[in-house]
């Protein structure tokens, strides 16, 4: 049995691309796939409660990287929200 810490979390590289961004039905499946990335176990109740603030995050990380900044933020596994618990 391997144990997940944060540590391992922290070091996960999650992208979305281009595609990922078109619809809500290509940021749920973005989702889907976010939360197997980071192991995190949801209820389809939990994720629909979550979801909204994963879509937030992860256009605000596109505009981010549009606007080229000189510094870079990524996809981590606070995305949905769980920063806010801490």
């Amino acid at each position: 049995m391997t144990i997940c810490n944060d540590l391992d979390l922290a070091k996960v590289e999650f992208v979305a691309d281009e595609k990922d961004l078109e619809s809500d039905e290509a940021l749920w499946a973005l989702y889907e796939r976010w939360c197997k990335a980071f192991n995190q176990e949801r209820s389809l109740e939990e994720m629909a409660r979550r979801f909204s603030k994963f879509k937030q995050t992860v256009l605000m990380l596109d505009s981010n990287k549009k606007a080229r900044l000189p510094y870079r933020l990524e996809i981590n596994w606070f995305a949905d929200g769980k920063d806010i618990e801490l």
